[in-house]
């Protein structure tokens, strides 16, 4: 099958509009690679993220629209595709302060009171405490997933964040609470001189076990 016969049944199978204006079936790789990585952003949003992405992926091998120079990324996109589906990470606990909550109000600007009148929200608030923003949480992915320490994802150089998507918040945090997080592997594919992964991560309330967030982050491996 040719490069545009097989896009048009990708595009059939994922319900999106076929290209235009494609001349013939000698297409370049170079020409066609643009148009994959719009389809592939569009689809991020989308719930058929992790069965698109597969298929996705499949297209681009099939024509070799890649253009790898280095092993060691075959290697990684390797060894990452025998842990997806597998729960391959869990975080230390970490402590939530009123003082990491004042500071993230000073770096957004978000200074409403729940999250910074003590007095008031014992008061008032229905949750008789102070809060953490979500954001504040959300932030929080990178240091509870240890990604400043690339050596989990050896041999890649760098880690550059992609996306979130379905993000939902289920229960607020008090200073002083404890949380944690488990990463699960949903997708890895092959990106322009990268690995792109999608993690499931789920953030929850130690003492207690209630969830905080669940999400799925999109994040591309460098080498």
């Amino acid at each position: 099958m040719d490069m545009k016969a097989g896009y048009g049944k990708l595009a059939s199978k994922l319900k999106v509009p076929p290209l235009t204006g494609i001349a013939n079936s000698t297409t370049q790789a170079g020409w066609f690679s643009p148009h994959i990585e719009r389809l592939k952003n569009s689809l991020h949003q989308s719930s058929v993220y992790a069965r698109a992405s597969n298929l996705i992926h499949r297209f681009q091998v099939a024509n070799n629209l890649f253009d790898i120079e280095k092993p060691e990324i075959l290697a990684l996109y390797e060894e990452l595709r025998s842990q997806v589906g597998t729960q391959h990470y869990r975080s230390p606990a970490h402590t939530i302060t009123q003082n990491q909550i004042v500071r993230f109000a000073a770096a957004t600007g978000d200074y409403q009171w729940i999250h910074t009148d003590e007095a008031r929200a014992k008061r008032e608030s229905p949750f008789r405490s102070t809060i953490a923003h979500g954001f504040l949480i959300v932030s929080m992915l990178p240091v509870l997933r240890n990604l400043s320490d690339v050596e989990s994802f050896r041999p890649a150089k760098l880690i550059v964040a992609r996306g979130i998507d379905h993000l939902c918040f289920e229960s607020p945090v008090k200073p002083g609470q404890r949380i944690e997080a488990d990463f699960s592997l949903k997708t890895v594919g092959l990106g322009e001189g990268c690995v792109e992964i999608s993690e499931r991560v789920c953030v929850r309330l130690i003492d207690s076990g209630r969830t905080v967030f669940g999400a799925t982050i999109i994040s591309q491996l460098h080498t």
